[in-house]
């Protein structure tokens, strides 16, 4: 880019204008202050959606544990640091490492799980929940634009792909 990137007037000034943030994968460090992950939590209290996405830059390993984040996404942390999990699982769709995540927030709904490792029961793959007045999803995969690639590789159509997108913004946007 050849001029910086606006993250102090998207962060400080213009987060309200949003209707939905989503983090893919995303290690904040690398790019702003803590100041603006608490800007996120007020945007989503005030009724803003927000999702993340998970790869090795996201939830424990991203460093979200002990953030303001934490207390709005629908999963635990455990801020153990290393808890992604790069073996492949049988998902519904694919075959995929996850983030093997705490439980499921007392309040949120787990629209999906993964087997953990050592086959203890299944963790989290999606969940959703409340924040104040926002929506929030957490996806403890950072596969899921695979799902696109794959159908349509094997010549299928992408519709269900595109649903899940669609029906998963709608929500989390509250859009009625």
């Amino acid at each position: 880019s050849l001029i910086p990137f606006p993250t102090h007037r998207l962060f400080n000034e213009e987060l309200s204008g949003f209707d939905l943030l989503v983090f893919d994968n995303f290690p904040y460090r690398l790019y702003f202050p803590m100041q603006y992950l608490e800007n996120v939590r007020r945007f989503v209290e005030q009724g803003g959606g927000f999702a993340m996405f998970g790869g090795r830059s996201s939830f424990d390993l991203g460093g979200y544990a002990g953030t303001p984040l934490e207390a709005l996404l629908p999963v635990a942390l455990a801020g153990s640091g290393d808890r992604y999990d790069p073996t492949q699982r049988p998902l519904a769709l694919t075959e995929d490492g996850i983030n093997v995540l705490g439980g499921p927030r007392p309040d949120s709904v787990v629209l999906a799980t993964a087997p953990r490792p050592g086959g203890e029961g299944g963790a989290p793959l999606i969940a959703v929940g409340r924040y104040g007045k926002g929506r929030t999803l957490s996806f403890a995969s950072d596969a899921f634009w695979r799902w696109n690639f794959e159908s349509v590789g094997r010549g299928h159509a992408n519709r269900h792909y595109l649903r899940f997108v669609n029906q998963m913004t709608r929500w989390l946007i509250d859009d009625p």
